[in-house]
């Protein structure tokens, strides 16, 4: 047998409990009105018990010879306009007055009185000559004050039941008013539910919530879910790892777990985008993101990234690489070149041109290495010589400052080769859009002394204008133009993360002819923790 949907099974069961819930009710009101009834009934009966009583026309009537006379008329009539089954009135003996039946009068009553002859009104169930009743019983007083007799009104509980039947049609009636209406609810309650679902079964959605856990676990990239409230509904460890949020973020409001700047605007908006680039600390992400839609109706989005950061840093090395290459088959062609031109000078017998010739290129090696020997540090050493290697074969020519030295070692060669690469490759970019003719050249000042380690790069190129020199280190922002594959407006916005990080100052000058950026990072007296280096 096919088992019922989980939409089937929650109609069902709510149908069931409105039903039980409604015949409690039905059964309760139906209880209430009965004793309610009752209680109505008792206290009618007792309160024309107690006006008989104090008629006083019924107490004179006790004083004539036959007191039945007088009363039974009265009594009958009150029975008649108060719609009641018997009004009885008795003497201090019990014996009746007054009663529906005439062979009843002059009889004892056949119940006990006692207490209503004591001066007690009083209110009874009574399974008498007319069947089951209520009798209300009030006490006659005398003009002394002594009870002479009494009155019992009677109203049996077949009447109460009738009243009570007559509104039994109008409670059934708005239960199955109730009942149509719990059930309607129901019906949209159990549609809501298989809409939100998708249909799917219970079974299924904890499928498909296993499924998605594991995914989520296996991705290398990070997954960030927002909704239209701007909240974190989901977020895998890589997300965590590469934002730095906390374990409890989900819940939370994205714009205060996220960092400012792009990767918070970008999130905030909840439109499509791709290939976003933006700087978290010292990384670099590459971010998609997709709004969410539910049935044509936008409910959040969904943010995915990637680390890129050692990707940048490999382009940047292949990108040297490349340009050490070019510059040493260009530098190799032109040796040849000259070698070739050498060898005709000597055997045109032009001897003094061909050792001017050989002194010169003799000059240029001995610069190559006095720039190598003034860098005190091998890593800092071997990324300027590549960096000038590229250089010469853009037409620039990188010069190392006067005022370079190295008084100590470098402690965090990294962060060092972080920003002079960023830098010399911004200057070395700058230059690429002069074309007046002026000298190109960028010069690179290290000094490392006690108080730290200053690094200046100066170029000649067309400077920075005042209103840049603030933007041009956020992330993302580029003065060049857009190219296919290449990622602008990082390497300033991380060279100043590293400035940040190492509590440094970063000083920007382009008032005259060129641009000068100078670092200054203070001198560290212990080396950073392991975690903290590797980052």
């Amino acid at each position: 047998m096919r088992r019922l949907s989980l939409s089937s099974q929650t109609l069902l069961l709510q149908l069931t409990i409105i039903a039980f819930v409604l015949l409690v009710v039905g059964a309760v009101t139906y209880r209430n009105e009965q004793r309610s009834l009752r209680a109505e009934a008792e206290q009618r009966a007792l309160t024309i018990a107690e006006s008989v009583a104090a008629v006083p026309t019924v107490v004179e009537a006790f004083d004539e010879p036959h007191p039945w006379l007088l009363v039974r008329p009265l009594a009958e009539a009150i029975r008649e306009a108060s719609d009641v089954d018997a009004v009885v009135i008795a003497n201090d003996q019990g014996i009746r007055y007054s009663h529906p039946d005439w062979f009843a009068i002059n009889e004892p009553m056949d119940v006990d009185v006692s207490g209503t002859l004591e001066g007690e009104p009083g209110i009874y169930l009574i399974d008498g000559e007319l069947g089951l009743t209520v009798q209300g019983r009030a006490p006659i007083t005398g003009p002394q004050g002594r009870v002479i007799g009494l009155v019992a009104v009677d109203i049996l509980l077949d009447d109460v039941d009738a009243q009570l039947a007559a509104l039994l049609p109008r409670l059934v009636l708005s239960l199955a008013a109730a009942l149509a209406l719990g059930g309607f609810g129901a019906w949209a309650l159990a549609r809501r539910l298989r809409r939100q679902t998708c249909g799917m079964e219970p079974e299924e959605i904890a499928r498909l919530f296993e499924h998605r856990v594991a995914m989520l676990k296996s991705m290398r990239e990070g997954v960030l879910a927002v909704g239209r409230d701007g909240r974190v509904h989901l977020l895998n460890q890589e997300a965590r790892r590469l934002l730095d949020i906390p374990e409890d973020a989900e819940g939370r409001l994205a714009s205060d777990l996220l960092p400012p700047g792009t990767i918070c605007d970008l999130v905030e908006s909840r439109k499509h985008a791709e290939d976003v680039i933006a700087r978290v600390g010292e990384r670099v992400l590459v971010m998609n993101q997709t709004p969410t839609e539910v049935r044509g109706e936008r409910v959040g989005a969904v943010l995915t990234m990637r680390d890129r950061t050692e990707l940048e840093r490999l382009l940047r090395e292949l990108s040297s690489i490349r340009g050490i290459a070019d510059a040493l088959r260009a530098q190799a062609h032109e040796h040849s070149n000259q070698l070739h031109t050498v060898a005709g000078l000597l055997e045109l017998g032009r001897r003094e041109e061909a050792i001017a010739l050989i002194t010169e290129t003799t000059t240029d090696t001995q610069a190559v290495a006095t720039f190598t020997y003034r860098i005190g540090d091998p890593v800092v050493a071997g990324l300027l010589v590549a960096k000038a290697a590229l250089a010469q074969e853009r037409g620039i020519r990188l010069r190392i400052g006067e005022r370079t030295r190295f008084e100590h070692d470098l402690r965090e060669p990294r962060d060092i080769l972080t920003i002079i690469g960023n830098l010399v490759d911004n200057a070395m970019e700058a230059l690429t859009s002069v074309t007046d003719g002026r000298e190109l050249w960028v010069e690179v000042t290290i000094v490392v002394d006690d108080q730290g380690t200053e690094i200046t790069v100066e170029d000649s190129g067309p400077g920075v204008p005042a209103p840049l020199r603030e933007r041009i280190l956020e992330e993302g922002f580029s003065t060049k133009a857009e190219q296919q594959g290449v990622v602008r407006g990082v390497g300033l916005s991380l060279v100043a993360a590293v400035v940040q990080r190492r509590a440094g100052e970063l000083h920007v000058d382009g008032s005259g002819r060129g641009a000068v950026f100078t670092v200054t990072l203070p001198r560290r007296t212990a080396p950073l923790p392991a975690g903290e280096a590797r980052r």
